[in-house]
This record gives structure tokens, sequence and C-alpha cells, in this order.
């Protein structure tokens, strides 16, 4: 139902734009109302289970006391008998109560795990929860941890990439990529393109062949998706109910001059001085008071404010002008130490790239 309602809010101009006010509504009504008697049977289920639980205890123990009775009139079962039995019983009773309800947890957790499976699109449940250590008291952060005159090169060398059920595979897949070059990733529509991005740069797991950074060799990239190693510009980037600044730094301890610097490349302050609020204007819940190009830019500024030395970029230049795009381009080129993975079909770009890795 969660998804469902940011579905419907997420589309509300298309909603809007099309009619579907009234059918939306309802279908949105359909699908409370088929939560609803899901809750209401797994209260039912619940209670009764408890309901039964408490009275077979209680009903059980009666019968007991009554057939204690006669043995107690007969002398054949002393006082000292029944506290025991009495001290006993709480503990028999409590074990039965709680296996009752483990029985309803069980039923409940089983759907959740069924829920994250699909959400993470794991084969595996256990990795989702398995232990891990976890320290929230003594926690560090470090904004940077290497300085990208150290970074020279990443190569994988007959890597495989699965995503999901399976929907987009890729085997013995080699690149090697020196500092400052740049390559475009085309391909027909659903052909795998953002699926290899995200792999390339740590999102998504790699299965097979190796690794290597900087010459030497890493179990996974995602052990360098931090801060002034690999950014990411999503093709649908999201920004939070929050100022434009806010959702570029995203807590980041950075200066003015980088800031200024990402804003710079990012083709986005002429856009910012035209505000009345500059940095500090809200951009509106998921960035719905910013036009689609300025939402772009706004995640391409957040990626490049923290110094990537390995940049990937998906298809940002669907919602730019072409004077934007072009402006954007220009920054990113002729920055001799970026290094580029970029999803894009726009010939002009790929002409201009050092290598191409085309999935058609």
């Amino acid at each position: 139902m969660s998804a469902t309602m940011t579905d419907i809010f997420s589309a509300m101009q298309s909603v809007k734009a099309f009619g579907s006010e009234t059918e939306v509504t309802e279908y949105m009504y359909r699908a409370n109302k088929e939560r609803c008697s899901y809750i209401i049977k797994d209260h039912i289920f619940t209670r009764v289970l408890s309901a039964m639980n408490n009275n077979v205890i209680h009903i059980t123990t009666g019968l007991i006391l009554l057939i204690a009775s006669a043995y107690m009139y007969q002398g054949t079962f002393s006082i000292g008998n029944l506290v025991l039995f009495l001290y006993y019983l709480d503990y028999i009773s409590g074990f039965v109560m709680e296996f009752g309800e483990y029985l309803a947890h069980y039923k409940q957790t089983e759907i959740a795990f069924q829920r994250l499976e699909e959400y993470f699109e794991s084969e595996d449940r256990w990795k989702l929860v398995e232990h891990t250590e976890l320290d929230l008291k003594n926690v560090e952060f470090e904004e940077a941890l290497v300085e990208a005159e150290e970074f020279h090169s990443v190569e994988y060398r007959n890597i495989g990439v699965s995503y999901g059920t399976g929907e987009f595979k890729l085997r013995g897949f080699s690149l090697k990529m020196s500092r400052g070059e740049k390559a475009a990733i085309r391909g027909k529509v659903g052909s795998g393109k953002s699926s290899l991005l995200k792999a390339l740069v740590g999102l998504l797991p790699v299965t097979g062949g190796e690794i290597f950074w900087n010459g030497v060799k890493v179990e996974q990239i995602s052990e360098y998706l931090k801060p002034a190693y690999i950014g990411y510009i999503p093709q649908s980037p999201k920004l939070m109910l929050d100022t434009i600044k806010n959702n570029i730094l995203l807590g980041l301890k950075a200066d003015g001059e980088d800031l200024a610097c990402a804003l710079k490349k990012a083709i986005l302050e002429e856009d910012i001085s035209l505000m009345s609020d500059g940095l500090e204007t809200d951009v509106g819940a998921g960035g719905g008071k910013l036009s689609g190009g300025q939402q772009k830019r706004v995640a391409a500024a957040r990626a490049l404010v923290r110094k990537p030395v390995l940049l990937g970029i998906d298809d940002i230049s669907s919602s730019l002008d072409h004077e934007t795009e072009s402006k954007f381009w220009e920054k990113i080129l002729a920055d001799k130490d970026l290094t580029c993975l970029i999803v894009t079909n726009n010939e002009e770009l790929i002409g201009r790239c050092d290598k191409v890795i085309d999935l058609s």
C-alpha cells in the first residue's frame, strides 16, 4: 500500500493531465480495502490463537485441580504437592502461551521475508538479516578517504552482471579505464545500460571475474563507493523535502569554494542566481518545485562536490535543453582528472568519448 501511495502521488500531474482522478481514487480505495481485510484477518487469527491458548490453559488447570481434589480428600495428595504444582504451572502455561504467539509471529515473519526478497531482489534471504557488528556510539565518519591524485586506473576482467531475477545478464565483460578517460555505454531501451553502469560503480554486485583498483585486486568495487572514490548521477534523481544546498551537501562539510565549483560544473549557477532564496530555496516534495533538468543538475552537483575520481552518469541529458547539455558536457569532458562512465545514445557525445561500450 505504501508503494501504491508513493506511485500515485509521484504521478499526480499525469493523473490530473489525463483526467483519471476518479479511476485512481477508486483503485486506491480497492487497494486499501483489500489491505484492510488482510489486516483484519491477521488480527482475528492472532486473537483467536491467543484466546485458544489462554482458555486451554485455564480449562486444563481446572481439570487438574478437580482431579487433584479427589486425591487430596483421600490424603494421597499433600498441600506441598499442590504448591509445587502451582509453582510449575506458571512455567508450563507461559510456554504454551508464548508458543501460540510464536506461531502467529512466524507467519508474519515469513511474509516480511518475502517482501524483503522482492524489494532487494535477493536470492538468499538469510543474507538480508545476517549479524553485522554495528557500533552507533563510537562512529567516526571520514568524508574523504583518498585524494584524486592517487587514482590511476580501474580494470574489470571477465566479470558477470545479473540484475534481479535475471532480466539482464552479462558474462565475460572486461574494461580498463585509466585516469581521465571517458567511456560511453550505448544500446537500445532495455538492453541493460543502467544495470551495467550500476554494477561498474558498485551499486549492483558483480559475479565472477576480477576487479583491479590501481592495479590491486579488490573483491567488490563497492569497497570504493565512497566520497573521493566514486560518484553516481542517477537517471531519476531523488530529492528530499529540503533546500537545494542541503540536497547537494547531504551533511557534507564542504567549503564555499568546493560548492561553487560543483555548481559551476553542473551548470546550476545561473538558475540559483535567479531564485530569490538562492541555495536556500526549498525544492518541495520530491523536488517538485524544480524542473526536471534542475533536479538532474542538483544531483550532478551532489556528486561533483565530493570530487570523485570515477563518476557514473546515467543519461542526464534527457531532461536538459541543447545549450545546457552542451555546457555540461564541455565541463565534464574538459576535466582531465575525472574518469567517467556515461550512459548515452547521443552520437555527438559518444564520438568525443575515449571508449564505447555497445550493448545493442
